[in-house]
């Protein structure tokens, strides 16, 4: 990976303060501050296609970095929201979700929510001031482009494994409302009567249709990139994954928000929903896991284990594990090699996108490549003698999958000599003429004339 650093010699955010909260024994007490981004342009990008990253660093005083996810740029030919629904809407749920995963690790997210927004909450816990900054998406994940976006709606499995891809996670009830309070677009909730079919396509996108309704008639006042609520429940970290469960659900999705205007949320925390239960009133917005604590780098997870911070980001005190189990399962290929035909001294790449992967081995011609233990194997100057089949062994704790394989066909100006023949003497009876049958009898006879 390749990370440019810019600093910038001001700050470019804007701040909208928030009232001060604090709890019954007045022992707690935050302030919230979102700073929101200017658009920034991408710069220092990598030749690779599969490799073009870049990050931003703000220079403030606190200082604060501008994060992006870490993902490749949108490919040109990808589908759209309003095509991907059609593409997604006939599709088993475990199909559907691997095409989703697929999607988002090749980079079809909108432009809009790369870049991540600072949120800065202060609290004094115990008599002790402490100061934090996490980075959040400036919506729900969504497929497709800033024109034409579908929030997606996912199982928390899915949503923990495109967390981990992204080296995020999923914010906490209280982080929930902090970015709701500072929301500059708020939306008010459209809930459609409960029916078999609110966790089918047709009503994720009945209601996606809605929402989006409703963010394009604040996009004059608050641009696409402003932090949005109200329109979604989140699926959330909490405690609730692992304690206080009900009956036949042992492994819940927890849910909490879809705040009213004025306030009060619709759903209140709630685990009575399995693993594979996702409705179209769910939203997954990530927050990225490096978090700055009093000027030092953290990890969310960190903050939620230490009982002397957790109260930055939890109302439920400590949160000790702070993700969602994934299936204990080998891994799953959700996008394969491709084959290419490529000239001489191009720059090749090979890629492979597996949900619940740990490890990856690719091999040559059904031999490992040594050096090649990531997701995606470059080759910087493709010659003939890297032309040959390519696949990857992808693994985990509890099994392995091998790819399909794919060829590399590399094009030359060179040929070989077959025949030679410099005419000094007779020799016109070592030459014989053929169509191509490959029968081996000669197709024509000829006069040579010497």
């Amino acid at each position: 990976m390749l990370c440019d650093f810019l600093p910038l010699g001001k700050q470019l955010f804007t701040r909208k303060q928030a009232s001060k909260w604090h709890n019954p024994n007045r022992s707690i007490y935050e302030q919230v501050v979102v700073r929101h981004l200017n658009i920034l342009k991408p710069f220092a990008i990598r030749d690779s296609p599969w490799m073009m990253w870049w990050m931003v660093v703000l220079a403030a005083s606190p200082p604060l970095l501008a994060q992006t996810l870490i993902l490749p740029p949108r490919p040109e030919n990808s589908p759209k929201g309003t095509q991907f629904i059609g593409m997604v809407t006939a599709l088993a749920l475990q199909d559907r979700e691997n095409f989703i995963y697929s999607q988002i690790a090749n980079g079809n997210v909108p432009n809009f929510q790369r870049n991540l927004v600072p949120v800065t909450v202060s609290a004094v816990i115990n008599g002790t001031n402490h100061t934090a900054t996490y980075y959040i998406s400036a919506d729900y994940l969504a497929i497709g482009s800033d024109e034409d976006y579908f929030l997606e709606p996912m199982t928390p499995i899915l949503a923990q494994q495109v967390a981990n891809l992204l080296n995020c996670t999923m914010p906490t009830r209280k982080m929930v409302n902090q970015i709701w309070t500072n929301a500059p677009v708020k939306l008010a909730p459209s809930p459609i009567p409960p029916s078999p079919q609110m966790t089918t396509v047709p009503v994720f996108a009945q209601h996606n249709a809605t929402v989006r309704g409703q963010r394009n008639a604040q996009t004059n006042s608050s641009p696409l990139g402003a932090v949005v609520s109200g329109d979604k429940k989140d699926v959330v970290i909490s405690n609730y994954i692992y304690n206080n469960l009900h009956a036949g659900v042992p492994r819940p999705v927890v849910i909490y928000g879809w705040h009213q205007l004025d306030g009060p949320p619709i759903q209140p925390l709630y685990n009575g929903h399995g693993e594979t239960y996702a409705d179209y009133s769910h939203g997954v917005r990530l927050a990225q896991n490096t978090v700055t604590v009093d000027g030092a780098s953290k990890t969310i997870s960190q903050v939620l284990n230490d009982p002397n911070l957790a109260a930055l980001l939890s109302d439920e005190g400590t949160i000790p594990m702070a993700s969602y189990p994934v299936p204990q399962s080998p891994p799953i290929i959700t996008a394969q090699p491709y084959s290419q035909t490529v000239n001489s001294g191009t720059h090749v790449a090979f890629r492979v996108i597996a949900r619940n992967a740990l490890n990856y081995q690719w091999q040559f011609n059904g031999t490992k490549i040594t050096t090649a233990t990531n997701s995606i194997l470059e080759i910087a100057n493709a010659q003939l003698i890297n032309a040959g089949s390519y696949a990857v062994i992808v693994t985990n704790n509890f099994g392995s999958v091998t790819s399909m394989a794919a060829m590399l066909r590399v094009k030359t100006e060179n040929r070989s000599l077959l025949f030679s023949d410099n005419f000094d003497t007779d020799t016109s009876t070592n030459w014989n003429l053929f169509a191509g049958t490959g029968d081996g009898i000669p197709d024509y006879t000829a006069d040579w004339a010497f």
